[in-house]
């Protein structure tokens, strides 16, 4: 299994469902299960430096030269 790494608030809104996609300006071959963790950036209201979620990356679509949407 990968992991990917986000600012706790956005890790905390893929576990609620409210974000699906996440935007990257590189391409990963990788499909399958995708490890969200929180960063150790501190927000309000989040727990950071932890494992949050696992979500299954199923498509990365190229938006332009340098953006990808996973």
């Amino acid at each position: 299994m990968k992991a990917l790494s986000l600012r706790p608030d956005y890790a905390w809104n893929v576990l609620a469902g409210d974000k699906t996609i996440e935007y990257r300006s590189w391409l990963t071959k990788y499909r399958g299960d995708l490890l969200i963790c929180a960063t150790a950036h501190k927000i309000p209201e989040t727990i950071p430096g932890h494992a949050i979620v696992v979500v299954r990356l199923k498509d990365v679509n190229k938006l332009d030269d340098h953006q990808y949407a996973w």
